[in-house]
């Protein structure tokens, strides 16, 4: 029987992260959002040291717009046309000028520029449904690293999904719900989204994940020349332990 719980993410963050992953019309100026991503920022400037970034998997440009609005250039690389031209739009009616959006696969990607720090956050590494993907990830994030540069990935402790359905953000006007699911075989979690407006249909969402242990993605860095320079449980930099939710790792060559 299926059990309903609440979920312990604000009604902020959540409703951020809705509009990250679904809302089509999500990121129309630069600000929108930046109170959920102060401490990521702040983090990944010092990172950064005044180098320049390069964020795998940007999406419609949440995050990668801030950072460059924060001062640091950045390089969004995203495999969908209609996000990097959407971060195109947004950083020109803003007058940004130091960031530059980049049709190309993370898996693959190799830039003529170096740069001191390339990032995937939210969860983005595992968006690639297999090991082997994951560890091309780290071999590209390496090859576009510089002298002394940073490989910062944000991921969710690997674990089972259990079989609850929970309040994931309410408005006035609408309510979602999540379920997931996961593959024994392949290792793939599934998370299933419904959102429930006034007189409107439901509308059902999906984001497949595999996610991988912290143990897997240090060897998936030593492949790629890569050692743990540092991991943190949040962007504060408290102390990890492997209980935790969540772990932001940050890897140097």
């Amino acid at each position: 029987m299926l059990r309903v719980s609440e979920s312990d993410a604000s009604g902020l963050a959540a409703a951020s992260y809705i509009r990250q992953w679904f809302d089509s019309a999500e990121v129309t100026s630069v600000g929108e959002g930046a109170e959920c991503v102060t401490d990521q920022i702040a983090f990944l400037q010092d990172a950064a040291a005044g180098g320049a970034a390069l964020e795998f998997g940007a999406g419609r440009g949440w995050l990668a717009l801030q950072l460059a609005a924060a001062g640091i250039p950045t390089h969004a690389l995203d495999l969908s046309p209609t996000c990097t031209a959407h971060i195109d739009s947004v950083a020109a009616a803003a007058r940004l000028t130091n960031i530059r959006a980049v049709t190309a696969d993370m898996r693959t990607y190799r830039s003529v520029d170096r740069y001191a720090l390339v990032y995937c956050s939210f969860n983005t590494l595992f968006h690639l449904l297999t090991l082997e993907e994951q560890q091309d990830c780290f071999t590209s994030a390496a090859a576009n690293l510089g002298e002394q540069g940073r490989f910062v990935v944000d991921c969710s402790r690997a674990g089972r999904p259990n079989r609850e359905v929970t309040f994931f953000a309410a408005t006035e006007a609408a309510l979602t719900v999540q379920a997931t699911g996961y593959d024994d075989r392949t290792g793939i979690t599934t998370a299933y989204f419904a959102t429930l407006e006034d007189s409107a249909p439901v509308r059902l969402r999906q984001i497949r994940l595999r996610y991988s242990s912290a143990a897997e993605l240090d060897d998936m860095a030593q492949q790629a020349g890569l050692s743990l320079a540092a991991r943190y449980a949040d962007y504060r930099r408290r102390p990890w332990s492997p209980t935790a939710d969540r772990h932001i790792s940050v890897y140097g060559n």
